[in-house]
């Protein structure tokens, strides 16, 4: 959102960002919206979901958010890759113990060591 409006301002952010990862998220999946992103992304945008995660929906609901919220579903657009990851996440609290298994999933490099993330 600050990226778009540093845009609207004049500032040279197109492509700013690598790649853009979101997992179980509670924002809107509004096509529109996620386009508008698109020019700031140089790489991939990816929308991690899990269409299971009752916990996610009920709170993004109850907030009064939209009906709908990206960690619960694709977003119907071509711009974002949406992973469906309900076979692999049990529930929104499940992200954090599968992450190394859903990085390979969306086959990112990894930078960062992930041997510190607890398994149960």
């Amino acid at each position: 959102k600050h990226l778009l409006e540093l845009e609207t301002q004049g500032k040279q952010v197109k492509g700013i960002l690598e790649n853009v990862i979101v997992l179980g998220a509670a924002c809107s999946s509004n096509a529109d919206t996620w386009e508008s992103f698109k020019p700031l992304v140089a790489g991939r945008m990816i929308n991690g979901y899990c269409s299971s995660d009752w916990v996610l929906g009920l709170v993004h609901r109850t907030a009064g958010m939209t009906l709908k919220a990206a960690g619960i579903a694709p977003i119907a657009t071509d711009c974002v890759e949406n992973v469906d990851l309900t076979n692999e996440v049990s529930g929104h609290l499940n992200y954090r113990k599968v992450l190394p298994r859903i990085l390979e999933i969306i086959n990112i490099e990894r930078s960062i060591d992930t041997d510190w993330i607890v398994q149960e």
